[in-house]
């Protein structure tokens, strides 16, 4: 198998000049189809099985053709995966196709149909050129693992990201959520001391017939402690239309009261 050096594509055997570029071919090397295989193997490394068992979609007839497959991780993370393959000029395209609205989506499915040709057609370039460099003609594996393989550190960034975004996204559900029960704590607490208030009130009306009025120093006296955090206020202390009015000072609500102690509530106006 013989593939031009300008445009990567395989050519038939015995050809001297390629089909697709016109480029002059590079002589054939020796080594039949199994050290090839080899060499590929050893160029992709991790998952080789995988992609050249999709790099068979691409031989027809002793000639490279296109066909559509389909490559999940193209997909879902193409400029990381295209990193991750040391495709770097693609992942260049990929990163800026994704910036544009509408196109960067488009750009995912293009990717992800035509992601395995175009490693099939990377590592043909590449095993060439290292052929070309090579003096014996033959490759080392070390040669090829370093050429190829995967490249690491995009994948620990990519892993990175994620978790940094799956940390955001746990944030941003979970902060409102937790001011929201802090805040209906807070009011809670207001309900709660404006009813005892209110509850102490009465009974002081009640007990005390001849009272016509209540004042701030009777409800302390029944040994009422008003909380620092909440603003409890003696509406009106007339017997006949008394009230109370209670509002933490990090809450929403605030909570007033009649003579009956039944409860209103008020939402707070956002300043």
């Amino acid at each position: 198998m013989v593939f031009c050096n300008q445009c990567g594509k395989e050519a038939q055997e015995g050809e001297t000049y390629c089909r697709h570029c016109g480029a002059k071919l590079p002589l054939p090397q020796a080594g039949g189809p199994g050290e090839i295989e080899g060499d590929l193997a050893a160029f992709i490394g991790k998952n080789a099985d995988s992609y050249l068992g999709k790099f068979t979609n691409f031989r027809r007839d002793g000639e490279t053709v296109f066909a559509v497959t389909w490559h999940w991780p193209a997909f879902f993370v193409t400029f990381f995966w295209l990193l991750y393959r040391k495709m770097y000029g693609w992942a260049v395209l990929a990163f800026f196709l994704g910036l544009i609205p509408y196109v960067g989506l488009i750009s995912h499915i293009v990717f992800a149909m035509t992601a395995n040709y175009l490693y099939y057609q990377h590592a043909g370039k590449r095993l060439l050129e290292l052929k070309s460099r090579s003096s014996s003609g033959g490759l080392r594996s070390s040669d090829l693992a370093r050429e190829g393989g995967v490249n690491n550190a995009a994948l620990a960034v990519a892993v990175a990201l994620v978790f940094v975004a799956t940390i955001g996204i746990i944030a941003a559900i979970a902060i409102p959520q937790f001011a929201s029960y802090k805040n209906r704590a807070y009011d809670l607490m207001a309900k709660h001391e404006v009813q005892s208030a209110c509850s102490r009130c009465t009974a002081i009306l009640s007990a005390h017939p001849e009272k016509m009025e209540i004042v701030p120093e009777d409800l302390l006296s029944t040994g009422f402690s008003p909380s620092p955090d909440i603003d409890l206020m003696l509406l009106d202390g007339r017997r006949e239309t008394f009230g109370l009015s209670a509002r933490h000072l990090r809450g929403n609500k605030t909570y007033v009261t009649d003579r009956e102690c039944r409860l209103t509530e008020e939402l707070q106006e956002a300043l």
